[in-house]
C-alpha cells in the first residue's frame, strides 16, 4: 500500500513539473537565426526535417514491435526507454550539423546543453521512482537555466533590438 501511494505521488510530482516546466520554457524562447546567409538557414532546416522524419520512423516502428509484442505476450516490449536514447543521439547530430553552419559559442552552448538535458531525461526513465521525477526535474530546471543563459549572453537579432537604439 505505502510503495503505490509513493508511485502516485512521483507520477503526481512528473504530471506537474512537465505542465510548469514546459510552458515556462516555451515562453523564454527567443529565436535567433543560426546563421546570416539564407541558403545555410534552409539549408540547416532542411537537415533537421530529414532527421525528424527519420525520428518518426522510427518512433512507429518502435511503436509497432511494442504492440505486436504485447499482443504476442511478450513482456519485454520497451518504447520509452529505446525512443529516449534515439532522441539523445539525434540531440547529437543535431550539435554536430548546427557547427557545420555555425560555430558561435552561444548555439554550441545551447544545442550541448539541451543534449545533456536530454540525456537527464533518458537517465530519469531508467531511475527508480522519486529518483527518475528528480532527475526529470533537474533536466527540466537545467534547460530553463540554459535557456535563461543563452538569452542573457546570446548577441540580440535585429528584429529583438529595443525601439531606442533603431533611433540612434
Amino acid at each position: 500500500m505505502a510503495g503505490d501511494a509513493r508511485g502516485r505521488l512521483a507520477d503526481a510530482l512528473r504530471r506537474g513539473r512537465r505542465a510548469g516546466a514546459v510552458g515556462l520554457y516555451y515562453r523564454l524562447q527567443r529565436h535567433r537565426p543560426l546563421s546570416s546567409d539564407l541558403k545555410d538557414r534552409r539549408s540547416f532546416i532542411a537537415a533537421k526535417k530529414a532527421l525528424a522524419l527519420g525520428l518518426l520512423l522510427l518512433f512507429f516502428a518502435l511503436g509497432a514491435r511494442s504492440i505486436v509484442g504485447a499482443l504476442a505476450g511478450q513482456a519485454d516490449h520497451l518504447f520509452f526507454e529505446p525512443f529516449y536514447t534515439l532522441l539523445v543521439f539525434a540531440d547529437i547530430l543535431v550539435v554536430l550539423v548546427s557547427l557545420r553552419y555555425s560555430s558561435n559559442y552561444q548555439v554550441v552552448f545551447r544545442n550541448s546543453g539541451l543534449a545533456v538535458s536530454t540525456v537527464l531525461l533518458r537517465i530519469a526513465l531508467a531511475a527508480p521512482p522519486f529518483a527518475n521525477a528528480l532527475l526529470g526535474l533537474a533536466a527540466a530546471l537545467f534547460a530553463l537555466a540554459l535557456t535563461l543563459a543563452y538569452n542573457a549572453f546570446a548577441p540580440v537579432a535585429p528584429a529583438e533590438a529595443p525601439a531606442a537604439s533603431k533611433a540612434s
